[in-house]
């Protein structure tokens, strides 16, 4: 199954099954890192925390094009250079109202016609559509992290 960031009643149905103390089958994510991560990607496909290439054009362009020009999912364990393999410090006061951000989050993104292009520190510049199937395939990824879907 893949997780579409365009159907908002999809993802709220799977973020209501996820528990705070849910067990993660693969990574160290808790539940609500693993949400407030995805956040925080939506939110820099929306502009929000602009971030710097961590990779040379060469290796962003070889990134994009392993992950969205391909059928490829996210493999289970991989892990973003730049997080040191470890979550960012928690915003929201629980999981609850990190799901709230979350969906809220997605609703504004997908209701943009249009916006600039943002990088990913991973991919590079990325369009409006790349990011589209970047987050489709990150919920998916994280989604499948918790046995959710």
């Amino acid at each position: 199954m893949m997780i579409t960031i365009a159907q908002t009643e999809q993802l709220q149905s799977v973020l209501d099954r996820l528990k705070p103390q849910q067990e993660p089958l693969f990574g160290i994510m808790t539940p609500q890192e693993m949400v407030e991560h995805l956040l925080f990607f939506v939110e820099i496909s929306s502009g929000l925390h602009p971030q710097v290439q961590f990779f040379s054009d060469e290796r962003a362009l070889k990134n994009k094009q392993y992950l969205i020009y391909s059928e490829n999912a996210l493999a289970p364990g991989v892990k973003m250079p730049l997080m040191n393999g470890m979550p960012q410090e928690l915003q929201c006061k629980d999981l609850a109202e990190a799901n709230t951000a979350l969906i809220q989050a997605t609703i504004q993104f997908n209701q943009t016609a249009e916006s600039p292009d943002y990088v990913h520190p991973a991919l590079g510049l990325m369009s409006r559509a790349e990011w589209k199937i970047f987050h489709d395939k990150h919920f998916t990824h994280h989604f499948k992290q918790f046995g959710l879907i």
